[in-house]
């Protein structure tokens, strides 16, 4: 009989001990399921774009920001923008609960200050002089003498620039073009690209001929 009462008790105490565990399991899962996350967990940072091209991998860009300890970070980070994709842009960093780095999801609109004591309404562009044209209609600037400086000629699905002979465009800072589609048509007298520096070309996929 004492055995059998010992092992009777030793069976309550595992009982009892197993419904302790499960009891503090059950807890733990409830407190992870109602506790918030940690702040640095995710959320919204301000970057800039440093870079717009990555040498090996596409679809990324190289963004310089301040985490939320004010430490500057850099890396190269994928991007789900299509459009105004430029050096020195400040862009928005996420970073979802199911992906491991920060995403590049949107892009600042350009913000110009205004006085104290202007209201954004009354700030608005207007050029001195208007001038209307027809569809097929071109307006002309020459010189002095009638040599012809440039046309624009306004057709139904855009506007054509004519210059007039050689033309020259000089720039202290960075000369870019942004645009869905860029094409470069050379006649007869050919193509010659030159520059004193490095010359890259970056594209997933490079075609000749």
């Amino acid at each position: 009989m004492s055995e059998l009462k010992q092992s009777q008790d030793a069976v309550t105490e595992e009982e009892s001990s197993s419904d302790t565990i499960l009891d503090a399991l059950i807890k733990s899962s409830n407190d992870t399921k109602t506790s918030p996350k940690p702040s640095n967990s995710t959320g919204i940072l301000l970057g800039e774009i440093v870079d717009t091209h990555h040498p090996d991998i596409p679809g990324r860009l190289f963004i310089r920001w301040n985490d939320e300890h004010g430490k500057t970070q850099q890396r190269w980070l994928m991007y789900s923008i299509a459009n105004g994709i430029q050096i020195g842009k400040k862009v928005l960093l996420a970073k979802p609960d199911n992906w491991g780095e920060w995403l590049v999801v949107s892009i600042l609109a350009a913000a110009h200050a205004l006085p104290d004591n202007v209201e954004e309404k009354e700030v608005e562009h207007k050029a001195d002089n208007n001038i209307t044209l027809k569809e097929a209609e071109t307006i002309k600037v020459e010189t002095e003498s009638g040599n012809s400086l440039l046309d624009i000629t306004h057709y139904e699905n855009g506007a054509v620039l004519r210059l007039g002979k050689d033309i020259t465009f000089e720039f202290d800072g960075t000369f870019r073009i942004d645009a869905e589609r860029i094409e470069l048509n050379s006649k007869q007298g050919g193509t010659d690209l030159r520059s004193d520096g490095e010359m890259v070309y970056r594209s997933p996929r490079i075609r000749l001929n």
